[in-house]
């Protein structure tokens, strides 16, 4: 007779040997073991991520990071398989899960905060299971997490980089001889500069987050959605390499562009992305119900060793099997034909190994109670007998990993900050003629400057407030004062690259708040004149050996 396993939720064979029974289970036994099911391995997850959810809060109000990440986070939760939820939790699901929490739990100390979220939100991919999109549903918990500052910090400079090297040869082919100078256009004794929001870093988070949406929607599968993914990031790179050379072209002919016309120009071309990345989602739906599941045509040797094996013409591509594991399992099919015909045809004694095989195989096909003492019914009696011990034990195993990681901050004290100063040189007395005052610095800037790897100071001129930061290594913790001031509740818009008097190159911001305006500068320099107007492409010369610390960085805000 059949049952359900109560932990793995298969289907097993009750059988006697002897008289005795192996296997037994009843319904009564099943329903009592409730924390073998996916909805309480999910609840202890997400009390045991409560490090990870505090990070997110964390940086969600620090100003660093949008708050679009809860949109991704509301539409993973939209498409989550509910209804399984009362399911058992599979022994494939809770391996799975436990590896991505030991990895966790080992590399708290050394990983950084993001791949440890990384991490967390895999492990609950693993506990939902294989049912339903998983790859779209991974790629939007994923893109939830507070990603977009650390891809701006580390890769907007490569792909302001990328951007330009791509633009020459578009304005090259429309008359303009124009030279790239790292993130910088050069023509005709002009500098035009690919800033921050240049990289298309928001650009590719939005466009990547509707691909998974979009394949979530039209149901499709692992390999199509990530065919998807990978070509909406080309799109959006070309819409954005189309974006720079527009404003490119609204620079050099005439006076500087309005603000506005800046938003309207990208706002187009990433609509137009858009609706590309939907036409290729139709597409690979509609590919989809054509072929019966995942698009698969076989190769040129599957179909020759097809047709030899069963000397019939291929069929169409839409009777082959979709997954990989049953192509591979039909090309060892395959294989194995051709070898009996090969042995039938040399070899008299072909037809006993072909019978010895198929005796074989017919008595390991047959059920455990009609085999009592056959080769099948040994590694089922053992199987049979070991699967629900694994089981509560890897279930247990998962548990004790999410409590190590539920106490794991514990264990772990604050790493103090660098020990600089020895090499530390002094505040200045003054800046740009005009003297400095020290500021008292409030609660949190001082917790701030406590981890920082440097020193960091505020003092005020009478007029303005100067902010100084002595950074003797390269830090992910010197960041752009529009994180701050986001944080503070300032409405923050990036301004152009502006040149003073001495030829100090700043970046700019305009931050609003309260009828308050203020207009802030920032730059980062070196000993030996080097100049930064962004800490992304700052980081990755300091990291490179292209310039050696220690550095000043130096902010004004005024008004």
């Amino acid at each position: 007779m059949s049952a359900d396993d109560p932990v793995t939720g298969q289907a097993f064979q009750t059988a006697y040997v002897d008289g005795r029974q192996l296997k037994r289970s009843d319904g009564a036994a099943a329903a009592q073991r409730w924390w073998a099911t996916r909805w309480a391995a999910i609840g202890a997850w997400a009390l045991a991520g409560w490090p990870v959810w505090r990070w997110f809060a964390a940086r969600l109000d620090d100003g660093s990071d949008e708050p679009w990440g809860l949109a991704a986070l509301v539409a993973a939760l939209a498409f989550l398989p509910w209804r399984q939820l009362r399911e058992p939790l599979s022994l494939g699901a809770a391996a799975l899960a436990a590896t991505a929490v030991l990895t966790e739990l080992i590399g708290y100390a050394v990983l950084p905060a993001i791949v440890r979220g990384g991490l967390w939100m895999l492990a609950l991919v693993a506990l939902l299971g294989g049912s339903g999109p998983t790859v779209a549903r991974a790629g939007m918990l994923l893109l939830s997490l507070p990603v977009v500052a650390t891809a701006q910090f580390y890769l907007g400079y490569p792909l302001r980089a990328l951007t330009a090297a791509c633009s020459v040869p578009l304005l090259h082919g429309l008359g303009y001889a124009v030279a790239r100078q790292g993130t910088a256009l050069r023509w005709a004794g002009e500098t035009v500069l690919v800033d921050a929001p240049c990289s298309g870093i928001q650009m590719l988070w939005t466009g990547l987050l509707a691909a998974c949406a979009m394949a979530a929607t039209r149901g499709l599968g692992g390999a199509a959605t990530l065919r998807l993914l990978r070509h909406a990031g080309m799109v959006v790179a070309a819409a954005n390499v189309l974006r720079c050379v527009v404003l490119f072209l609204l620079e050099v002919r005439g006076a500087p562009p309005a603000h506005w016309l800046h938003e309207a120009i990208g706002l187009a071309l990433f609509g137009g992305a858009l609706g590309v990345v939907a036409w290729l989602a139709r597409r690979k739906t509609s590919n989809n119900s054509a072929h019966g599941g995942e698009p698969f045509r076989p190769s040129k040797a599957e179909a020759v060793c097809r047709e030899k094996a069963t000397h019939e013409r291929p069929r169409e591509a839409a009777s082959w099997p979709g997954s990989a594991r049953h192509r591979i399992r039909y090309l060892c099919h395959c294989w194995s034909q051709a070898c009996l015909r090969r042995l039938r045809v040399s070899d008299g004694t072909a037809t006993s190994t072909q019978a010895d095989w198929a005796s074989r195989r017919r008595r390991r096909n047959k059920g455990l109670g009609e085999m009592a003492g056959g080769e099948g019914s040994f590694r089922r009696y053992w199987r049979d007998r070991f699967r629900v011990p694994a089981a509560l034990g890897l279930i247990a195993l998962l548990g004790g990993l999410l409590g190590g990681a539920a106490l794991r901050p514990f264990w772990t004290a604050d790493r103090p900050g660098a020990e600089t100063g020895s090499a530390f040189p002094g505040w200045p007395e003054a800046y740009e003629g005009r003297a400095l005052v020290p500021l008292i610095a409030s609660e949190r800037e001082a917790r701030f400057a406590g981890g920082f790897p440097g020193r960091v100071a505020a003092f005020s001129d009478g007029e303005r407030t100067v902010v100084l930061r002595w950074v003797p290594r390269e830090t992910r913790k010197l960041h752009p004062a529009l994180h701050c001031l986001r944080g503070l509740g300032y409405a923050v818009q990036p301004g152009p690259v502006w040149r003073d008097e001495r030829g100090r190159c700043w970046g700019t911001i305009v931050a609003q708040r309260a009828g308050r305006r203020l207009r802030v500068r920032e730059r980062i320099a070196d000993a030996a004149g080097a100049e930064w107007t962004d800490v992304s492409a700052w980081w990755w010369d300091a990291w490179r050996g292209r310039s050696v610390g220690p550095w000043w960085a130096v902010t004004v805000l005024e008004g």
